[in-house]
């Protein structure tokens, strides 16, 4: 089995040359994928999962999905953070 299954992933907004205010970027943790609905039309994130071991397992899966999410959304936001700064910076410079 693979580390994750790729079912959670992040959303940025960042500044860009051409906005006319700066503002800080921020990240949204966003589902990125799943299988079908439920019968009430919720998402759903699993194949059907038969014993404790599967549900056990997959669990695990989400939740080393969910840290890796996470760290990639950290490292996003990181950078986004450092280009507001540098095209605040060319701004004041002009």
């Amino acid at each position: 089995m693979s580390k994750t299954i790729g079912r959670f992933g992040h959303e940025v907004t960042k500044m860009t040359k051409d906005d006319r205010l700066p503002f800080d970027p921020y990240v949204m943790l966003c589902l990125q994928s799943y299988g079908g609905t439920t019968r009430d039309r919720a998402p759903t994130i699993s194949a059907h999962l038969m014993s404790e071991d599967e549900i056990d397992s997959y669990v695990s899966q989400l939740k080393a999905d969910l840290d890796t999410a996470g760290a990639s959304a950290k490292r996003a936001l990181k950078a986004a953070k450092e280009q507001t700064q540098r095209i605040v910076s060319e701004r004041g410079a002009k």
